[in-house]
């Protein structure tokens, strides 16, 4: 199964002080056979695999844009699934 997840989590980027967030969604996607988690924050950036099944999709979006940003953000990353 593949599981498109949307947060508002900025530990997922990598922020200090994020506990155990990584490890926590590096098992929801063993869980589920993969995980893309488009991260709303301003902080631009590409995709970024954490294994062989997590993906961390930042939408690089003012507060402004965010909705259309992740509407575009979940597009693209539905194309990029394998069949």
């Amino acid at each position: 199964m593949r599981v498109l997840m949307i947060s508002l989590d900025r530990g997922l980027l990598g922020k200090v002080g994020s506990g155990d967030v990584i490890a926590r969604h590096q098992k929801y996607a063993e869980l589920c056979g993969r995980l893309d988690v488009i991260v709303l924050s301003a902080k631009p950036g590409g995709p970024r695999w954490i294994g062989e099944n997590l993906r961390i999709i930042p939408t690089g979006s003012s507060k402004f844009a965010k909705g259309w940003t992740t509407a575009s953000t979940c597009s693209r990353a539905a194309m990029t699934l394998p069949s």
